[in-house]
């Protein structure tokens, strides 16, 4: 019985003692491991607190943690650029970490490699979940009028990545309630589909998108086929108040095919084929029935648009939202489209159109950072007015250190033949928060402003960080035959940010004072709104 003991045993420990010798045949990783085959893929995601944390280990954390559905390993899986079998590629790497750190369900996402084991490597993929169920009650003050939200909205429905969203708002153009879905890896796929449906007080809105876009620097083809309905009324203001208003009907379809050589030398060039149909009827209202409509058009044309940008980035905190690492593009980008119009085509005029925009950023120094934006828009028609339209941007940010930093920006627009519906507006949370909302309109809009910011470490319960702002406006609005107004006003606000939260906006409550146009306007606005930006 021992024999026959002995003669089973022996061979299974020398089993396992190779299967562990196997396994223990690692190393750490060298500085450079660009040659190497991926041999494995470790998905290590957390949830939104961190037990092990003193910090975040209190009855609130615990609660939030077992109420939340984790981010499924196949939804993180689908946003990598790389798999098994693979060979090594860092800027694979820091483009998947930037996917990943881009998705709201999300708060931290790192990738690295962890070992060298029988000669292939050892990729660790770690993640950090974010609350995603927002359901919200949100009143909002700005240039002296109110809104109101109600809004439920699940940005990781049972941990897949898709986004559901219910609304019911009111603002000072319409009471609307509307539904959204977005689904950004459909059946698992890198397609997208948007479905949006709106009821409103002055009409409805619909729209429904399926593309599979250029969704990493390599990719060498994209698809997208989008459609919507739109039925408003859009209100014509002067001094802050409407004098005006017009219905408007809007169908609009596009279909579009892109192609690249992909990703060469941090560069990319990207070439687009498409369709664009857009119908526009104005109508009269029951209360403004006399108004003075714009022209019906219909622009209905084939076009073809290039585009190149340019793979740099850095990582800043305290940027754009407080307490999260953000990927911020210092690259340079431009895009170009031309479309041809025909009558023959269903277009309600001949002629072409024309669009492009270039951005580029300047990393000026360890604390300095500049961009600079500049779009171009026009029509020419054969037998109606042309359309010409400009703009500009610049941006400066400064960082003191890292609880202080100073803003600048400076806007221009200018147009020629704008839609009396679609002139520019200044005043309110659209820029010079010490008045009225869409104080002044015009066919050009100007304004500049300054900020001092500090962050505060305080940070209660690690979940909500917070600012203040001391900031200044100057700008205006003007038609094309009358004299810029220049007016301008100071203020001072807080600004408070959910870092563990999926739609991770900026509350702003801003005092402003207005420095001009006493005797027209209020003492001070109160300006309340949640923003993408501090």
């Amino acid at each position: 019985m021992q024999l026959a003991a002995l003669i089973v045993i022996l061979p299974l420990m020398l089993i396992s003692y190779s299967a562990n010798a196997i396994v223990n045949n690692c190393q750490p990783v060298s500085e450079n491991s660009n040659d190497l085959i991926i041999g494995e893929i470790k998905l290590l995601n957390s949830n939104i607190f961190d037990p092990n944390n003193p910090d975040e280990n209190s009855t609130i954390h615990k609660i939030a943690n077992t109420l939340h559905i984790q981010t499924r390993q196949a939804t993180i899986r689908q946003q990598l650029l790389f798999q098994v079998g693979d060979v090594y590629n860092q800027q694979k790497i820091d483009e998947t970490e930037r996917i990943l750190r881009s998705k709201s369900y999300l708060h931290t996402a790192s990738i690295y490699p962890s070992d060298i084991c029988n000669g292939q490597l050892v990729v660790i993929v770690k993640t950090s979940d974010n609350w995603t169920l927002t359901p919200s009650i949100s009143v909002g003050r700005s240039g002296g009028i109110t809104r109101t939200s109600v809004e439920i909205a699940e940005s990781n429905l049972f941990g897949l990545g898709k986004d559901i969203k219910y609304q019911s708002e009111s603002n000072e153009d319409r009471d609307s309630r509307f539904l959204e879905y977005r689904d950004d890896n459909l059946f698992g796929s890198h397609y997208k589909l948007f479905v949006k449906t709106a009821e409103n007080s002055d009409g409805y809105f619909d729209a429904i998108s399926i593309a599979k876009p250029f969704y990493h620097l390599d990719a060498r083809q994209a698809l997208s086929l989008n459609t919507s309905r739109e039925k408003k009324q859009i209100a014509i203001y002067e001094n802050g108040l409407i004098v005006d208003t017009a219905g408007q009907l809007t169908e609009s379809l596009n279909a579009e095919f892109g192609w690249s050589d992909g990703l060469h030398d941090e560069q990319v060039f990207r070439y687009k084929l498409g369709w664009q149909a857009t119908d526009n009827q104005f109508f009269n209202v029951e209360d403004y029935p006399d108004s003075i409509l714009p022209v019906d058009s219909q622009k209905h044309f084939p076009y073809i648009g290039v585009e190149y940008l340019q793979d740099l980035y850095i990582q800043r905190e305290n940027f754009n939202i407080m307490g999260v690492i953000e990927d911020i593009p210092i690259g340079k980008n431009f895009s170009a489209r031309l479309g041809l119009l025909d009558k023959s085509w269903g277009s309600s005029d001949d002629g072409y159109i024309i669009s492009a925009n270039y951005s580029a950023a300047i990393d000026i120094s360890q604390k300095s950072l500049a961009f600079i934006e500049i779009g171009l828009s026009s029509e020419v028609y054969r037998s109606a007015a042309d359309y010409n339209a400009l703009s500009f941007n610049a941006r400066w940010f400064h960082y003191s250190d890292f609880n202080n930093s100073y803003f600048l920006d400076a806007e221009l627009q200018t147009a020629d033949n704008l839609l009396s519906t679609n002139l520019y507006v200044i005043g309110g949370d659209t820029g010079l928060r010490g008045y009225p909302i869409r104080f002044q309109t015009g066919h050009n809009r100007a304004l500049f402003s300054a900020e001092k910011r500090s962050y505060f470490n305080w940070y209660p319960y690690k979940l909500v960080k917070m600012g203040v702002a001391i900031f200044a406006d100057v700008g205006s609005a003007w038609k094309n035959d009358e004299q810029a107004d220049f007016i301008s006003d100071i203020g001072f606000g807080i600004r408070l940010v959910s870092t563990r939260q999926s739609d991770s906006k900026v509350l702003h409550i801003d005092f402003a004072y207005p420095l001009d146009k006493q005797k027209e306007v209020d003492g001070f606005q109160l300006v309340l709104k949640a923003k993408s930006r501090f």
